[in-house]
């Protein structure tokens, strides 16, 4: 399967700036169904999303990677069921009653697993694949040869994100809203972008994100893949993830036409965007290095 780079936006009319630099898809998200979100969208924008999306023929995901408690599953059956109603092509989901859900409503090929960290072997990827889903994200803590083998051994879509901060940590506890009740002192934290800790033993700012759905914790660094796309793409990868949470939308577009150049075989100018970004910590994370080298 060729390769299809899928990415977040901001606004809507973002999805021309997509179409431009030749992305294949978008993915997006309402606020109460996803977390850890570029940007959360209405139920009328992911409507207007759809309609354009077909006019444009980029192919549209949604996310729905909250961690469910049984009393929130009829408000996930509701949005599946109002999702069966546009043109979408597939659902990112990490709690795995979502299958069950969309199982019941036919759905089950839409499912994209993506539980952010434990697929680290192709025996997984292919279990979840065996139900009939559409594809499986491979944790982004394993390296290129690692994700190399696993594609080669997989028996339909797997996928990896390329480019982006990568969440390290998520718990559906208010960890900062905790932390400043503890010392004392009001802080304005909700959905707040600007916030990041630092490890006693590292310099890098890890960004820090707290909303209704609990607090995430990223790395220091901006993962970027143009160096190991093709090679990821030769071996089987077919998906290919970029995620702007904390990034500018002029980044975000020009790594994707880099990465779509890249793919189709052209040359792509890894220096000079290195360059034109050079206030930011880009890094090829753990694609090159095991993560006992990295942390």
């Amino acid at each position: 399967m060729m390769g299809e780079i899928i990415s977040t936006i901001f606004n809507i009319d973002d999805l021309y700036r997509l179409k431009e630099v030749k992305a294949d898809g978008v993915i997006i998200a309402d606020d109460y169904h996803g977390t850890r979100l570029a940007k959360a969208f209405s139920l009328a924008d992911i409507k207007k999303i759809s309609t354009i999306c077909a006019e444009l023929k980029l192919k549209l995901f949604i996310k729905m990677n909250r961690i469910y408690l049984d009393k929130e599953l009829k408000k996930a059956e509701e949005y599946l069921n109002f999702l069966s109603e546009l043109k979408i092509t597939g659902i990112f989901y990490n709690d795995l009653a979502i299958y069950g859900l969309a199982k019941k409503l036919n759905l089950h090929n839409k499912l994209v697993y993506d539980p952010d960290t434990i697929v680290t072997n192709h025996f997984d990827v292919n279990y979840h694949l065996n139900k009939g889903i559409y594809g499986v994200i491979l944790s982004k803590e394993i390296t290129k040869e690692e994700m190399i083998d696993i594609a080669k051994n997989s028996l339909g879509r797997v996928g990896i994100i390329i480019h982006g901060y990568l969440n390290m940590s998520y718990s559906r506890r208010k960890l900062m809203e905790n932390y400043f009740t503890f010392i004392n002192k009001e802080v304005d934290i909700d959905n707040r972008r600007d916030l990041y800790i630092v490890e006693e033993t590292r310099e890098g700012k890890m960004p820090i994100l707290e909303d209704d759905h609990g607090t995430a914790i990223f790395t220091d660094y901006v993962q970027e893949s143009f160096d190991e796309i093709k090679e990821l793409e030769n071996a089987g990868v077919s998906l290919f993830l970029v995620d702007g949470i904390f990034l500018e939308t002029d980044c975000i577009m020009e790594a994707i036409k880099g990465y779509r150049l890249i793919l189709d075989g052209h040359t792509f100018d890894k220096n000079g965007y290195y360059e034109r970004y050079a206030n930011l910590p880009l890094s090829t994370g753990y694609m090159e290095k095991a993560t006992n080298l990295v942390k």
